[in-house]
């Protein structure tokens, strides 16, 4: 009876397999790469940017602009982003097994993403960022591509929830899902993308607590664009101080809470910090400007209290161009430091609790301040007179005197 039943098991599979074999298209030969790819250049509507795939030169389709060959003669890399294709997501690109790279971004592609992009287990690089394709999820056969290295599909109309397919790619190095329409939670998984290096999620309707946990592995992060979900919580900061190489975390405008730990100030890489519209608490870190390259700062609009960090362009680190710490609860006075701030170009600090007088400094000839904004402050004193600048907001003080005539207005 086990015999017989594996028997019946085996001629299923048979049965099977050749349904299975053709829910994916063949691979092509080599030579016939080039009809494959002049179904691609008819199918996206003969764009005038590839009049230069002519079936004339079919056999030097290696040289084609936008294609590159292995050295088997395999097209491996096919470089067609903005080049004005129009229509379905081309199926004559199944053929091309031996695809490491493919951009098809900054196009008008529509239609569903095809499940055949899975069977593309060679590619490193998938670029799909900027087609309007039919509103749906990721095909769950991309779990199958464990070599991509990259992956955009940003504003690509994807809807439902975190896209888990995502998860069973180890070597997953950038993704960006941005400007879509997720839903639900950011599932914990993602952060244990060892060599995920850029994540960017922004502009999505993401919701619920960000759990990052104690054994985090995605130590190697230089980029997090969480921001405009608009309902993400949890108080997360904290976790991103064992990320050494990050340049850049932008966390605005959802529902974080909780302090800003000393250890943010401390990243050797840090150069933009964006926190704007949450509800941070405490005090901003006092080392904040003095261990990397702060190139822009914005806390607006949270309930931070205490004085703003004196230190933001001392130790040689003076690449700061913007800073904007508007509706907080801040006190203290302006630090005099901003003046070593040469590159300082807007200044925000509206809606706070300064005092004391504007530093002499920041009005200097040879600063780059272009924008000044201090209004409803309790700040005393006269204006400085100095360079000239483009905008000045410093109405609802205690300022005495002139405005300066020619200077600082």
């Amino acid at each position: 009876m086990v015999t017989q039943n594996l028997l019946l098991a085996f001629a299923l599979t048979l049965t099977l397999l050749p349904c299975y074999l053709a829910a994916v298209p063949a691979p092509a030969p080599a030579h016939d790469e080039a009809s494959l790819l002049l179904q691609i250049k008819s199918a996206c509507g003969d764009p005038p940017a590839l009049a230069g795939w002519d079936a004339t030169a079919a056999p030097a389709h290696c040289d084609w602009i936008n294609v590159r060959c292995d050295t088997a003669g395999r097209v491996a890399s096919l470089s067609i982003g903005s080049a004005g294709l129009t229509g379905p997501f081309p199926d004559a690109i199944a053929g091309l097994s031996a695809l490491t790279y493919l951009d098809l971004s900054f196009n008008n592609l529509t239609g569903a993403f095809p499940a055949y992009l899975g069977s593309l287990t060679g590619l490193q690089t998938l670029l799909l960022s900027f087609n309007p394709f039919d509103a749906g999820e990721l095909p769950a056969s991309l779990s199958d591509l464990t070599s991509l290295v990259t992956l955009w599909a940003d504003q690509c109309n994807l809807v439902g929830g975190f896209p888990t397919t995502v998860l069973e790619m180890p070597e997953l190095e950038e993704l960006d899902l941005s400007n879509n329409a997720l839903t639900g939670s950011i599932p914990p998984r993602v952060w244990g993308l060892s060599k995920l290096q850029r994540l960017i999620l922004f502009n999505n309707s993401f919701t619920g607590d960000v759990v990052i946990g104690d054994d985090m592995a995605t130590k190697s992060l230089r980029s997090v664009d969480i921001s405009g979900n608009h309902k993400l919580t949890g108080s997360i900061l904290q976790a991103f101080c064992l990320c050494k190489n990050l340049e850049d975390l932008r966390l605005n405008s959802n529902n974080f809470s909780g302090e800003i730990p000393g250890c943010i100030a401390q990243l050797p890489s840090l150069s933009t910090l964006i926190l704007h519209n949450n509800r941070f608490t405490g005090m901003l870190p006092p080392e904040l400007g003095q261990h990397s390259d702060l190139l822009w700062v914005d806390f607006d609009h949270n309930e931070l209290t205490g004085p703003i960090p004196k230190g933001l362009c001392t130790g040689g680190h003076r690449f700061l161009s913007y800073l904007s710490v508007r509706n907080n609860h801040l006190d203290g006075s302006i630090p005099s430091g901003l003046a070593q701030c040469a590159l300082l170009d807007t200044l925000f600090l509206d809606n706070n609790n300064l005092t004391g007088v504007i530093p002499e400094g920041l009005c200097a000839r040879g600063m780059l301040l272009c924008v000044v904004s201090a209004a409803n402050n309790n700040l005393n004193g006269s204006i400085p007179i100095g360079a000239s600048l483009e905008a000045l907001s410093l109405d609802n003080n205690q300022l005495t005197g002139a405005i300066p005539d020619g200077h600082c207005f």
